[in-house]
This record gives structure tokens, sequence and C-alpha cells, in this order.
């Protein structure tokens, strides 16, 4: 990352104005993920959506130009609400450490100067600070003292300043309280992602009721903060932490089930527990009659390791708050594609250290809710222990019934290289009259989902998510044939009995870290209480997608979800020739999958295969 101004390698001052509007813009939409391409375009110099491209801190030499002089002497706002949004986006999404770093002096060197020609400037410097809070410790007491003697230009300016100083930045000074009761006292002429923070920050210090946790839950509602909902929603954090510290299993399942749109605590007597992973002293997890506490000094170095591990290992780009070192050298076109050659054993054993899976707490409970959510593959190393795994609770309904009598229906693809095998295996195992559908219309699809009298539904494509560019969940059948996620997600069964759905895609379980949990991916939109979902965390090898497929429908006729995932998986973990042998027995149906594994070239007990499984409900 250079950092020379180079005149010659400036573009057209109008350039720069052009990505400042429009990540102003962005922002205002609330589209926050989508602030990264003007930000890199603007120190990239040219307009770009890649997101491995040089960036150059020179570019901040326009601001030395009298072009750009000129605009920002015409438009002070512009740079400041540009400051504003760049910081806001390097904090909420803890991207581009070196960036912010470097950039940080001269941006406030401005705002210094703005602001003794009579301009606003505190939105930006609390976005500043905010950021400071986490990556620079000189520059976050420089900005905390400066913004609290800052003399705001009106009512709301002050009252925004006090919001802001009900965050962590302000915890332990003896205005913190007051700026607490002072914000939550005038809250209501906030914006909605001010007036959130403050209601939780009075939850947290001041009056833990049930009537703040329906404020916050209000103001999440509001359509403002649509876009925030789709995001971390970080600012959750601590108030699910100060729940799990007062031991108050009730109020976080309240909570979050209102967020699932679940809002009845009454009826929900499942063995669950929420699993807390990312806390830098202890892990945690609270069900509703244990609290249990690893005290482990090492644990926040711990879920970083297991970041930076999943992160090598399935090319994605994870970055957390604090972090500068953030490696997002992956092609594009190799996003959440797992890396050819890497020992994914390493990752299983990082799993089970770090989530003390070993402990007999697994083994206690049948469904976990983990927040924020993870694509961590808890169920196969789970499994590897030989423990039936419990179930990842999405939805946070109570668990129906497995069906006395089973009905199947299978939906393949015309475009994947085993669907011929599979309508094979399907014909030989539950007989030519089988129900298979291939290349279901959406509507057509949809109808068959809401119809109660299929208890299994197999389904075989091609999933669609994105681990780099915003864009919606799907299920890729034909370019005729795709289910988007939205469309998934009206499906509400109200059958009093199970259905288990083998999503055999790849990234079907794919979500995003969130405290909104599991609030994107396929396998999520379809999970509830009464619909189980089993699919795969990333993608897989469409060999090893068809073996599972096939092994795992058969197990389904006779075992629970998690039973059929833990043999299927107890069976796969051997060699190659021990899986043969195994299943030769099983009937002439399955000497095609025994041939397609006596010829696959990589061993189906590599952790990237089996250790890819998910079961959400």
């Amino acid at each position: 990352m250079g950092n020379e101004c180079s005149k010659s390698s400036l573009s057209p001052y109008s350039f720069y104005v052009e990505e400042m509007e429009r990540a102003i813009k962005m922002f205002d939409s609330g589209i926050i993920t989508e602030i990264f391409h003007p930000i890199n375009s603007f120190f990239h110099g040219a307009r770009t959506d890649r997101p491995q491209v040089e960036i150059d801190t020179g570019h901040m030499c326009i601001f030395f130009k009298r072009e750009m002089q000129a605009v920002i002497e015409q438009r002070p706002n512009l740079f400041i609400q540009w400051v504003e949004v760049i910081y806001f986006y390097f904090w909420n999404m803890a991207a581009l450490p070196d960036l912010a770093n470097i950039i940080w002096l001269q941006l406030w060197l401005t705002l210094d100067m703005l602001e003794q020609s009579g301009a606003e400037t505190l939105p930006a410097r609390i976005q500043m600070a905010s950021w400071a809070n986490f990556y620079d410790d000189v520059n976050k007491h420089k900005a905390l003292s400066h913004i609290k003697a800052m003399s705001p230009s009106s009512q709301l300016m002050d009252l925004h300043r006090s919001a802001f100083l009900t965050t962590a930045i302000n915890k332990g000074n003896e205005d913190y309280l007051f700026h607490i009761n002072h914000a939550y006292s005038y809250s209501h002429l906030l914006h909605p992602l001010n007036r959130l923070q403050v209601n939780i920050s009075y939850y947290i210090e001041i009056s833990p009721s049930r009537e703040l946790l329906h404020n916050i839950l209000s103001i999440l509602s509001w359509k403002e903060l649509w876009e925030y909902r789709q995001g971390k929603m970080e600012s959750l954090s601590s108030l699910y932490w100060t729940m799990m510290q007062r031991n108050d299993y009730e109020s976080l399942l309240f909570f979050t089930r209102c967020l699932k749109l679940q809002i009845n605590v009454e009826g929900f007597d499942c063995s669950h527990a929420f699993v807390f992973p990312n806390d830098e002293a202890q892990f945690c997890a609270i069900s509703k009659s244990n609290l249990v506490m690893f005290s482990d000094k090492d644990n926040g170095e711990s879920y970083f390791a297991l970041i930076k591990l999943c992160n090598r290992l399935n090319k994605v780009a994870i970055s957390l708050r604090g972090d500068y070192e953030v490696d997002f050298r992956v092609d594009t076109e190799r996003f959440g594609i797992p890396s050819v050659g890497e020992d994914f054993e390493k990752l299983r054993q990082a799993v089970i250290n770090h989530y003390h899976l070993d402990n007999d707490f697994y083994r206690e409970v049948s469904l976990i809710t983990l927040l924020p959510s993870h694509n961590h593959p808890l169920q196969g190393a789970i499994c590897s222990l030989g423990v039936t795994p419990p179930l990842i609770s999405v939805s946070l309904q109570n668990l129906a019934e497995e069906p006395s009598e089973k009905c199947f229906i299978f939906f393949l693809s015309s475009e994947t290289f085993t669907r011929d095998t599979e309508l094979a295996w399907i014909h030989q195992e539950f007989g030519i009259d089988a129900e298979v559908i291939i290349d279901p219309a959406p509507d057509l699809f949809v109808e068959y989902i809401n119809n109660d009298i299929y208890t299994h539904v197999y389904i075989s494509a091609h999933g669609i998510y994105s681990h780099w560019k915003s864009g919606e969940e799907s299920i890729y059948f034909s370019e005729a044939s795709q289910i988007p996620a939205s469309m998934l997600k009206i499906i509400r069964r109200t059958s009093i009995v199970r259905r288990t759905i083998v999503l055999n895609i790849c990234d079907g379980a794919a979500s995003s870290l969130s405290f909104n949990h599991n609030n994107h991916g396929v396998a999520a939109s379809l999970a509830g209480g009464n619909q189980v979902v089993i699919s795969h965390l990333w993608p897989v090898n469409p060999f090893y997608a068809c073996i599972f497929g096939t092994l795992v429908l058969r197990q389904l006729r006779y075992m629970s979800a998690a039973e059929a995932v833990l043999s299927i998986y107890s069976l796969l973990s051997q060699s190659n020739q021990n899986i043969v042998q195994s299943i030769v027995g099983w009937g002439d149906s399955y000497n095609e999958i025994a041939k397609k594994i006596n010829n696959t070239s990589f061993e189906i007990s590599d952790f990237r295969n089996i250790g890819s499984t998910a079961i959400y409900a």
C-alpha cells in the first residue's frame, strides 16, 4: 500500500467526488457492505468492484489539489459525511484497518480546519473515535478528549454526542452514567441506530427490564434498520453478553425468538442452549437449567486463530474488529472454495478444542444456537467423537416428532454430473414410481414443499451463495429453475410432524457471522422445528455429494437426521476400500455408488468432505 503523492497517478478530481458521493448514497440507503466498492475505487484511482486491486493512500493527495479544495470549500459537508461513512464502514465491517490507520491523522487534521471555519464535524469525529477505540489507543484518547471539549452546533448534535458517550469508549469515566440517562431521556429524537445503542446501554447499566427489551425490538423493526438487520448487528453483542452473565436464559430466549418472529417463550421446552464462542476471556454456554463457563485466558486468541484457519482453508475473508492482520489475498473466483492440498484435520481439531466439544454438555442438549452464528463445522467435529450431534436451532422452535410413516420426494438438477447416477439409484431403492422431479419450476417447487404429505425431501442441485458480493442465495436447478431464499422463507409448515430435507447443494448451510443468528443462507431459510435440514457448510466435490446424499437417504428411512448423519460420518470416515466393502452388502442399488468410490482419486474420509455437514432446525 503506497502513500506517496504522485500527481501523475491521480485521476481527475471529479472521479474522487463521484466516489465520495457514491459511498454516502450507499450509507444513506443502508447498504453498508457495498460501501467497500467506492472506498476501494477511491484509493485505487479507478472504478472497480474487485477486492484484489492495489490501493494507494497517495490518492489522498487529491485533497491538496486546487480543484478539490474548491469543492470542499463549497461543500464541506461532502468531505465530513464521507469521513463519517468510511469510518463507520471500517468500524462496522472490521475492514481495511491498515488503510484506516494511515489516513486517520490527515483526515482528523482536515476536520480541524473545517471546524475552525464553522463546520460541524462531530458526526465524522465520532466514527473516527469509535474506530480508534479498537485499533489505536493513542488517537482513541485524543479523539475522546476533543469530542468532549467540542461545542455542538445544536441540541440534536449535543444529544448525538451523548449517545456516543454511552458506548464502550467512555465506559469507566465519571460521566458515563450521566450520558446514558441523558441520551435515554431524549432518545426519541435520535436516528434509529443511535437510539438502539442508547437503549441497549440503558438496559445494561440502568434497567435490565422486559420493557426495555420491547423497546429495543421495536426500534429494530423500523424500516430504517432493515439493511442493518441483514448484517452483523454487532450492537447486540453486549446485550447478549449481559444476559448470559446474569444467567438470564429466559430473556435471551425471548429476545432472539422475537428476532425470528417467534414471540412466545412459553411452550419452548426442548433441551436447548445458547453458545457464545467469541469472548476474549471465556467460552460460555447457557441453557434453562445450566450456565457453563470454560474460563480460559486464551479464549480470545483461540477464537482469532480459528477464524484465520477457516479463512485460509475455506478461502473466505472474515475480519475481526481490532485485528490488523486481515488477509484478503484470495482470487475473487475462488472465494469460499476450500483450498486444495490443505489439511482439514487441523480444522477438526481446532473446532473440538475451541468449542470444548469433548465436554458432556453437548451430550445433554438436543438443540444449540450459536451467538453469533458461524460456519464452523461443529456437528462434523462432534460426529468425529462418536457423539450424536445436537441440531443447530435457527428457528428456536420446538422439535416436532418424527413421522410414523415416511413419504419421500426427490428434486434433481439436469445440470449436475451425477444426475443419472442418483436417478438410477432412486428408482432401484425407492421403486420406478418414486416421485422424481427434474428442474422444477419455482412455483411448482413451492407447491410441493407446502404439501405436508412429504415427510422427506431430497434436493440435489447447485447452490448459489456469494462470500464476497452481496446478493440473494438460491437453489439452482437450471437457468429456468432457480429458487431464491426469499421464496423459501415464506414457506411456513403447520404440521406437527417433522419433515427432513436433504439439501445436497454446495454452501447450502453457509450463513453469515451475525448476532441475528443464521439470517442468511438457503438451509436457514428452510429450517424450522418441524422442518430439519441437512446440508453442507461449504462447496464439496460433486461425487462426494452424490455418495453422501444417497447414503444418508438410506439411513433416513430408519433414523432421525442427527442419527443418520452420525451413522454416515462413521461409515465415510473409513478408508475408501472399507466403505466399499460395507455398502456392497446393502444390495445391487449400491453397486454404482461403490464403483464411484473405487474410482475416486481422493479420500472420502478427508474432513473437507465429511466435516462439511450441518443440521439445522
